[in-house]
């Protein structure tokens, strides 16, 4: 599986366990924004600047490395702009 996500298996056991905790706190209807995770996603070196934050933006990084296309990033993107109430990404 993670082959088919460009990746092993050590990342994305990681990033599972991230996604799955982002989930439920969205599920609950908690805030994701500046909410500390428990399990933050294990980065690659490109995006290890990013890496000592247990904050979500390390969470859309890897969303965006699963998406694995600019349109499925691009809807992605827009949609949690939208959610976000932010009118400067079109």
């Amino acid at each position: 599986i993670a082959k088919e996500f460009g990746t092993d298996a050590y990342h994305l056991h990681s990033w599972m366990l991230s996604l799955v905790e982002v989930r439920n706190i969205c599920a609950h209807a908690n805030r994701v924004y500046n909410m500390p995770l428990k399990q933050p996603p294990k980065l690659y070196a490109e995006h290890s600047k990013y890496g000592k934050t247990n904050k979500v933006f390390p969470v859309i990084l890897v969303i965006m490395r699963l998406l694995q296309g600019q349109h499925l990033w691009t809807s992605f993107a827009k949609t949690l702009n939208k959610a976000m109430g932010s009118k400067y990404i079109d």
